[in-house]
C-alpha cells in the first residue's frame, strides 16, 4: 500500500462526482409520455454480466416521481473505465427522483 511518506503514490480511485440544485419546493411527477426524459425513466429492464454471462431482467414498479434539476459532472473517471463509448458521450440532461417503493425484479434470463 501506498500512501504519505511511502514513496509510493496512492492509486486514484474511479469516480463519479457532480453537482446539482433542486428547487426549494420540488413538485415530483412521472416523466410526460414521449419525451426523452420518460423514454430514460421509463423502461424497466436491467442488464448484468458476470465474466462472459450476461444477463437481462425486468423490473416493475409505479412510475419514477421525478424533477428535471440542473446538473454539472464534475468528474466522470468511474464511467471512463466501463469502455470506449464514454469518450464519443455527452451530458444532456439529469433528472431527480425521491424513489420508488415496492419494486419487483423478475429472474435473471441468459442473453445469447
Amino acid at each position: 500500500m501506498g500512501g504519505m511518506g511511502s514513496g509510493t503514490p496512492m492509486p486514484v480511485r474511479a469516480t463519479l462526482q457532480y453537482r446539482a440544485l433542486l428547487p426549494p419546493t420540488p413538485i415530483y411527477e412521472p416523466a410526460a409520455p414521449n419525451t426523452f426524459a420518460h423514454f430514460l425513466l421509463e423502461r424497466y429492464v436491467a442488464f448484468t454480466q458476470h465474466g462472459s454471462f450476461r444477463r437481462l431482467f425486468q423490473v416493475s414498479h409505479q412510475p419514477w416521481p421525478q424533477i428535471p434539476i440542473d446538473a454539472e459532472i464534475e468528474s466522470a473517471t468511474l464511467l471512463q473505465t466501463t469502455g470506449r463509448w464514454c469518450p464519443h458521450a455527452h451530458f444532456d440532461s439529469a433528472n431527480f427522483s425521491p424513489g420508488v417503493r415496492d419494486v419487483q425484479m423478475g429472474w435473471p434470463k441468459r442473453i445469447d
